[in-house]
């Protein structure tokens, strides 16, 4: 009788959502769904981020389609006249379908594509093993760097290259992060131009100017067991740069208090290092001069993810 019961609930409150679905689509004016879309990403953004879009659509069951879409960071109260304005990420399309049934469940199923020019992203979420906890996977098929501001307000530099790969992470009962890999491929990919700001360079009036920089095919692949991750290949193949990183992390909450240890070998072209005027530059620190090898530098690096301490020399490596 209780199981009749809770059945007869659950097809009660199925209804009631399909009904407030189709309703919404039959009734609800479009330029509604989409304010009511900007505020609820700008919540989920925590306000940092100013949202417009052109076009919100739903579509039974539980589709929502966003066209032409506009995500761009606000200006800081306390920023500087000649502080540069963000730029917004523009996304061409958002498609959603999210399982009505698995939210009865408490089980969620979605499915997420972001589509910017001839790329896309594509995340899905569904319960882990067992019905527990969390499972997410994200594909990225071409997706162009150039496009995601965010991305280039961290590096303080212009980026190009284009993303393929999985990412995949589960999450236990808990929500705690249980296990996960990363296989990631970006090709064609240019650092620059622009500056390096840094107190190292105070001697060069605090900045020096980077060129378009051809990092090449960047690999990654790290695998997740509970809080530890293993860097298994973190490689960059460019005509200018070459690089190679290996070791681990120990993951917390927050991110910035993770516990890094990597060892990062690089090397630049000679053709590189003269154009860009970089000579000068790495002849500045000690360290850099203690970890010169035959072909390039080896360094160890570790600490937390919010406080690195400064670059060692990575002993052992031919000189």
């Amino acid at each position: 009788m209780m199981e009749d019961v809770r059945i007869r609930r659950a097809a009660i409150a199925a209804a009631f959502l399909l009904a407030l679905v189709v309703g919404l689509v039959l009734f609800a004016p479009h330029r509604v769904l989409t304010r009511i879309a900007e505020v609820q990403l700008e919540q989920a953004l925590q306000q940092q981020y100013q949202v417009q879009i052109r076009q919100v659509t739903l579509r039974p069951p539980a589709r929502l389609v966003v066209r032409d879409a506009s995500i761009i960071r606000r200006p800081e109260a306390d920023a500087a006249p000649d502080t540069p304005r963000p730029l917004p990420t523009n996304i061409d399309s958002v498609r959603a379908r999210v399982g009505l049934f698995s939210l009865l469940r408490r089980q969620p199923r979605a499915t997420v594509t972001i589509r910017m020019d001839d790329g896309e992203a594509r995340l899905s979420l569904a319960p882990g093993d067992g019905g527990e906890g969390l499972y997410i996977q994200v594909t990225f098929d071409d997706l162009e760097l150039r496009r995601i501001q965010p991305l280039r307000e961290r590096l303080g530099l212009p980026i190009q290259g284009r993303v393929n790969g999985t990412v995949e992470l589960a999450y236990d009962e808990r929500m705690r992060l249980a296990g996960g890999e990363v296989d990631l491929e970006v090709s064609s990919t240019v650092l620059g131009p622009g500056e390096i700001h840094n107190e190292a360079f105070r001697p060069f009036g605090g900045f020096i100017p980077l060129p378009a920089t051809r990092v090449g095919t960047i690999v990654l692949r790290t695998s997740i067991d509970g809080s530890d991750l293993g860097i298994d290949e973190f490689t960059a193949t460019g005509a200018d740069v070459r690089v190679e990183v290996g070791g681990e992390a120990n993951l917390r909450d927050p991110l910035r208090a993770s516990m890094v240890r990597l060892a990062l070998t690089f090397s630049l072209s000679e053709e590189y290092v003269e154009e860009a005027g970089l000579g000068a530059a790495l002849n500045l620190w000690p360290v850099l001069r203690e970890a010169q090898t035959g072909d390039g530098y080896a360094l160890l690096i570790s600490g937390t993810l919010g406080n690195l301490g400064e670059p060692q020399p990575l002993r052992g490596r031919a000189r």
